[in-house]
């Protein structure tokens, strides 16, 4: 026979069993909250169509890089077809220059190398010229001329120009003043020089 329960252990029980309850659909709403919520985002965010927009966002975009790339190289070859043909023109019209000069003409890199001699030099000097030589292989060690020739090549900030006297080794043999005119490159420091041969006055020549 169960003992009767007086009113404060029912009011105690009742309030137990209510308190219980009330925690059961506390947790029970928050969980169905949680579920909808994540209901929600998988159906406006859905992870398969972002991956295939981002791919293809990734596609287009290399493929702009690879247009532009292309673009760039064609211009790049465009202007080095461009500067081929101007240096060609300008070889050319220096090679006709040169060989139009009635003076003798030499041309030395900053090597000292012999870059361009006209025939009027060959005429005039007796030298063999057609080989690419160093002005200290064609003219004396000692000569005015290799003297000056090596202050133009050696100065870094070359003067306008300088001038020399050259003998010519032939039996009669005859004076020269030559006029050197050294050249500067891109970086400001000598790329060459240039020699303009002229025979000097008959009373220098004795």
């Amino acid at each position: 026979m169960n003992p009767q329960l007086n009113s404060q252990q029912v009011i105690f029980v009742l309030g137990t069993a209510f308190a219980i309850g009330a925690v059961l659909i506390l947790v029970i709403a928050v969980l169905l909250r949680a579920l909808r919520k994540e209901r929600k985002q998988m159906s406006m965010s859905p992870s398969a169509p972002r991956a295939t927009d981002d791919s293809v966002f990734l596609i287009s975009s290399l493929q702009a890089l690879v247009a532009g790339l292309k673009a760039r190289e064609k211009e790049l070859e465009s202007r080095l077809r461009d500067a081929e043909t101007r240096a060609e023109v300008s070889q050319r019209t220096l090679e006709t220059i040169v060989r139009a000069t009635p003076q003798g003409l030499m041309i030395f890199d900053v090597a000292g190398t012999l870059s361009i001699a006209n025939q009027a030099a060959r005429n005039m000097l007796n030298l063999d010229t057609w080989s690419r030589r160093r002005y200290t292989d064609l003219f004396a060690p000692d000569s005015p001329l290799t003297l000056a020739l090596r202050a133009c090549l050696e100065n870094s900030a070359a003067p306008k120009s300088s001038r020399a006297r050259y003998t010519s080794s032939e039996a009669a043999a005859r004076v020269f003043d030559v006029g050197l005119h050294p050249f500067l490159g891109r970086s400001g420091q000598t790329a060459g020089v240039v020699c303009i041969f002229t025979l000097a006055p008959a009373k220098d020549n004795s």
